[in-house]
């Protein structure tokens, strides 16, 4: 069970979105034309699910790694610009693992052992190569473009938009790092998440479906999530039920202080 917990903080963490270069405009037509894409990506943003909390009292998660075929029901609650609680619930709704994530840091719980581990997102990307921020993850699970969480609205300005058949493909790049949200033209909905390092083949997508009005709330009640890479690959799978949005939930985080502190290696052990 501890290989699905580390598993899905992979996952999580590698939806990480970057801040990026600004570009010259050269001349009035580009400027018209950047004018025109800055209108549509600010309009996909505002029909992006308006969600402040989310409540999934039940999920289950599937992963497919090296072969080996993993399950896990838990939950999953969320308070925008707050905070992400992963419920890892294996053995009859008894919870044994524990995902913690606020705007300072990543904490894992091994609630069976007593005993956790905490990672600044510094340290989040020492671990994984990526550079993170709590917005990226929260934002991808909402399903919203990885800048909708960032409180800076500069960065649409970073965002090209373009035609493509029945959808709108919305991207930048930094350095090596590439991001590419495909959106449905009628719903101006986001439906895919890609994010990944080009030259090293390294590429995390993310796809939303099964999608059920809750209140006046579209939201998506599966989120595919696959990595793919030289080395390796995996797909998971977030199945939710019994979701409730917008009631004002509030995320407790588990007190630690009769836990012990360790490393991520030797949690993960």
């Amino acid at each position: 069970m501890k290989r699905i917990l580390y598993l899905s903080m992979v996952l999580l963490v590698l939806l990480s979105g970057c801040k990026t270069q600004r570009g010259v405009v050269k001349d009035n037509t580009e400027q018209a034309r950047l004018r025109s894409e800055l209108r549509l990506t600010e309009q996909i943003m505002q029909s992006a699910p308006a969600v402040e909390s989310l409540q999934a009292n039940k999920v289950r998660l599937q992963i497919n790694y090296g072969g080996q075929q993993l399950s896990a029901n838990g939950s999953l609650h969320i308070v925008r610009d707050s905070a992400i609680v992963v419920s890892v619930q294996p053995l009859l709704g008894l919870e044994l693992y524990r995902l913690e994530m606020d705007r300072q840091e990543v904490r894992l719980i091994d609630k069976m052992n007593k005993r956790y581990c905490r990672l600044s997102y510094k340290e989040v990307m020492q671990q994984t190569g990526l550079g993170i921020e709590y917005e990226d993850i929260e934002a991808a699970l909402l399903q919203r473009l990885f800048v909708a969480g960032q409180a800076d609205t500069e960065y649409l300005k970073d965002i090209r938009t373009i035609e493509e058949g029945e959808h709108y493909i919305a991207g930048f790049t930094e350095g090596r790092l590439t991001y590419r949200g495909m959106i449905d033209k009628n719903s101006l909905r986001l439906t895919e998440n890609i994010i990944g390092m080009a030259e090293k083949g390294d590429f995390t997508t993310l796809r939303y479906s099964d999608m059920m009005q809750i209140g006046e709330v579209s939201f998506p009640m599966s989120i595919g999530i696959a990595y793919e890479s030289a080395e390796m690959s995996a797909i998971a799978e977030l199945q939710l039920q019994k979701v409730k949005l917008n009631e004002g939930a509030d995320v407790k985080m588990l007190s630690v202080e009769r836990y012990s502190s360790i490393t991520i290696d030797k949690l993960l052990r």
